[in-house]
């Protein structure tokens, strides 16, 4: 679930998404035996702080898991027109 790198500046706007500097990917139990998606929110503060996780789509019983390694990332802030900025970030995982 977890990827450094993978938001660019958007040229156009001036704005620079929220990335993420470290982090683990969520420790599932072995061999679940079953296929799904999760998608997390992370609200990201202008001094990279997550200020709140959230699950906007569910997949009982792992979205525990990836919630707890979801607040444990770290992010560089957004950043508009190069002054940082709080914003939203979602990041899907799949089970599999």
């Amino acid at each position: 679930m977890l990827s450094t790198g993978d938001s660019g500046p958007d040229e156009k706007s001036g704005c620079i998404p929220a990335g993420i500097v470290a982090g683990s990917h969520p420790q599932y139990p072995i061999n679940p035996a079953t296929l799904g998606v999760i998608v997390v929110q992370v609200r990201v503060n202008d001094l990279g702080k997550i200020e709140q996780v959230k699950a906007i789509r569910d997949f009982c019983p792992f979205t525990q898991f990836t919630l707890i390694a979801a607040r444990k990332w770290q992010f560089q802030a957004a950043t508009i027109d190069a002054k940082p900025s709080s914003s939203n970030r979602a990041k899907t995982g799949m089970i599999i």
